[in-house]
């Protein structure tokens, strides 16, 4: 009896900690490094640690949008903001260039795997991020006025959520009265040198064009995975067990024959990331050439990565959509 009494009392001891407490344990990966790729932006991006790749999203912090492939998200912070939607897009792309100024020497990731509902391979996962001089990456991005306190919250080891809140919402109404950054009315003061900011425009000019041609074709689908509720809470997720490799040099492409046979239906999307040339060479506009230039580059993000393959357009990528996962 003593025994079953005690094992129920472990159990209702269980049920009855905090859910913090439930999820993983704090990780601490030291020498990391930024990884490029066109989806980085001020508070998601891809990080290098001993030969694997993962992709980051900041705690407590939401920076601006760098293309309107989420027209809804982009109007959302154009309210929070105080700004227009163009102001949105370009602190958007000034916040990305600050955060890759800030990591370009190595730094440390702290997370516990929480899901941060990400669409690349491997998943993504909630963070803090500690810069090569000790600082909090995203209260830089705040006290620059590159973002505003707002999105998912965690206690770390040494102060609860509400202390850390209380410092962003500080940092946040300190860069907004000295009119910093997006505050500043113009897309921000903060200076960035004009080759980055062309670096960080080219970057993600093929998901402004996607944007444009696919209009709310990708913006429902891409919505439905993204337009979360940032607060609400998530369970503890274990460790990727197969992270995103870095992205390798597309084949230079050539013009071939284009395939007869016909397009996959839309109920049997192929995985871009391990279908076969006979599949690939089954889409419309896909021809051999451009099938293996797409198996050389792999893996992708998502579809819209398609666009650093030679031969892939706007057009193409339109056409095979449909026929293809997320």
């Amino acid at each position: 009896m003593s025994r079953f009494l005690s094992a129920s009392l472990l159990l209702l001891g269980i049920i009855c900690l905090p859910l913090g407490q439930l999820r993983a344990e704090w990780v601490d990966l030291e020498g990391c490094r930024i990884a490029e790729n066109a989806s980085n932006d001020g508070d998601s991006f891809h990080v290098k640690h001993k030969g694997r790749e993962y992709v980051f999203r900041l705690y407590f912090v939401d920076a601006p949008e760098t293309s309107l492939l989420i027209p809804r998200r982009v109007s959302e912070q154009a309210d929070a903001f105080e700004a227009t939607q163009e102001e949105v897009l370009k602190a958007g792309k000034g916040a990305a260039v600050f955060t890759k100024k800030r990591l370009k020497r190595d730094f440390k990731v702290s997370t516990r795997w929480e899901d941060a509902r990400g669409m690349s391979k491997g998943g993504r996962h909630y963070a803090f991020v500690e810069t090569a001089d000790g600082e909090d990456l995203g209260e830089l991005l705040l006290a620059a006025g590159w973002a505003r306190s707002f999105g998912m919250k965690a206690a770390t080891k040494s102060s609860s959520a509400a202390q850390l809140q209380q410092r962003y919402d500080r940092l946040e109404k300190k860069a907004r009265r000295s009119g910093v950054g997006i505050w500043g009315g113009e897309a921000g003061s903060v200076e960035v040198e004009e080759s980055e900011a062309t670096e960080a425009n080219e970057s993600h000019a093929g998901k402004d064009i996607l944007s444009s041609v696919m209009g709310n074709v990708i913006d429902e689908a891409m919505a439905s995975a993204a337009l979360v509720e940032e607060n609400s809470p998530s369970g503890g997720q274990d460790v990727p067990s197969d992270a995103a490799e870095s992205p390798k040099p597309a084949a230079k492409d050539e013009t071939g024959p284009r395939s007869e046979t016909k397009s996959p239906g839309k109920d049997s999307k192929i995985d871009i990331n391990t279908a076969t040339k006979e599949e690939l060479t089954a889409l419309p506009g896909i021809g051999e050439k451009t099938a293996e230039a797409i198996i050389a580059a792999r893996p992708f993000a998502g579809s819209f990565d398609l666009l650093r393959v030679p031969g892939v357009t706007p057009v193409t990528l339109k056409e095979i959509y449909p026929f293809v996962g997320e």
